[in-house]
């Protein structure tokens, strides 16, 4: 399952992705020709308010995100390096779609009512499929950290809770701003954005958020971090990152992402139908994570199959 929980993890920090030859369209006439101003991160003192304000002053930019994106993927010395295109929509909508060397290797993707994998080379190769309800409820488990709003996090995506209890530290080059959650299963968890502390220049490519953390509240351990290393400043105002670097302790892998034709609110409800619906594999059964068995094109449980 080594395979599976590396290529799948990508989702829980960023990303959906489709064959450049896939269903998935690329609308050029959705943006504006409109240039706005970025939000601005001033110098004066930083508080938990004013952090929170410049991340979701940015957040309300953008609805919806595409990309074309390219992976180098490293995990005990060995790397492969998938193609393909990010498309992400609030709230849960992403879809994945990945080839290596021209072959569809990865589906991934998410609506508002499940989630779904399928990775070519895992054994057996289901696809599998878990309703986001059943997994916060702990009915289902999954074999990778997964979380939707880390996918909208490391996007400058998220739009963070003004009344929410945040901690503040401020170092000699950054600030980190930390609050206790609940991942996607279920699971406590102490998020954390870092900061430059200094603002950029306003045409830099470097990014004023750099970071990304997310550990386990109750050990203390790194579950996932992302390293932001460039960003797109788009026509509508939008920081979106498009290099990020991510690592995976537990699994010693680390994933370099590197987005480009970048496009800002073009998705359209009829694409968004498209997208965001999950399609049978050929070959490959469907495996309900939740009812822990295979499933037929109802949601019911294969005949004769018994969960375990």
């Amino acid at each position: 399952m080594k395979v599976l929980r590396l290529l799948t993890g990508l989702s829980s920090l960023a990303l959906g992705l489709s064959l450049s030859t896939g269903c998935i369209p690329f609308n050029k006439n959705g943006g504006s020709d409109l240039i706005r101003p970025a939000p601005v991160f001033t110098a004066g003192k930083a508080s938990p308010e004013t952090l929170v304000a410049y991340l979701n002053e940015n957040a309300r930019m953008v609805s919806s995100l595409r990309a074309k994106l390219d992976m180098d993927i490293t995990q005990d010395g060995k790397s492969v390096g998938p193609t393909g295109a990010l498309v992400c929509e609030k709230p849960r909508n992403f879809r994945m779609r990945a080839s290596v060397l021209g072959s569809q290797q990865i589906d991934i993707g998410s609506n508002n009512d499940e989630l779904w994998f399928w990775i070519k080379q895992a054994n057996p190769p289901h696809q599998y499929v878990c309703s986001h309800a059943d997994l916060a409820s702990g009915k289902a488990a999954l074999p990778f950290p997964f979380d939707p709003s880390m996918v909208l996090s490391a996007l400058g995506m998220a739009e963070y809770d003004t009344t929410a209890k945040y901690d503040l530290k401020t170092y000699e080059n950054s600030h980190e701003l930390s609050w206790d959650t609940m991942s996607a299963d279920g699971r406590q968890v102490r998020r954390t954005v870092a900061f430059h502390r200094k603002p950029l220049p306003a045409r830099s490519d470097k990014s004023q958020v750099f970071g990304h953390v997310v550990k386990d509240l109750k050990t203390d351990k790194v579950i996932c971090q992302a390293r932001v290393e460039k960003v797109h400043r788009d026509r509508s105002g939008a920081v979106v990152p498009s290099v990020v670097i991510i690592s995976y302790p537990a699994e010693k892998a680390t994933i370099r992402l590197m987005l480009g034709n970048i496009e800002v609110n073009t998705v359209t409800p009829d694409d968004s139908k498209i997208t965001f619906t999950r399609q049978p594999i050929p070959g490959a059964q469907v495996f309900d994570l939740g009812k822990r068995g295979i499933v037929g094109a109802d949601g019911t449980l294969r005949a004769g199959y018994e969960p375990r």
